[in-house]
Order: structure tokens, then C-alpha cells, then sequence
């Protein structure tokens, strides 16, 4: 099975799918815009993975 991997133009609101062997397209292949990112539901991750606690241990002088 080929992977895919979709894209989405902000200009026209196309969504489009390409195999993971092509590199990411300059335009969009509807509108010829130039606005494009990869779909949301299409990352591998999500970019609130991150904790937002700065430190992990409690310090004594921040008490």
C-alpha cells in the first residue's frame, strides 16, 4: 500500500492527495494559489504533545 499524504489550499479550500514519493507541491492544482499546508488530520502528531510544565521537579525557592 502506497502512503499518502494530503494537502489543503487556504486560497480556494481544495483538498488534494499525493503519494509520499513527490515532493510538496508549489501550487494548488485547482486554483494555481500558493497557499498550501498539510492537512490537519493528516500529521503523524499533535503539536499539544508537549507538556506545558516548564520544570518537572518542585525547587525549594519557588515555594
Amino acid at each position: 500500500m502506497i502512503e499518502m499524504k494530503r494537502y489543503h489550499c487556504e486560497e480556494c479550500g481544495y483538498f488534494w492527495e499525493l503519494s509520499a514519493k513527490h515532493k510538496f507541491p508549489d501550487t494548488c492544482p485547482k486554483c494555481k494559489g500558493h497557499l498550501i499546508h498539510r492537512a490537519v488530520g493528516d500529521r503523524r502528531f499533535s503539536r499539544k504533545a508537549r507538556p506545558k510544565v516548564r520544570w518537572s521537579f518542585p525547587v525549594a525557592a519557588r515555594r
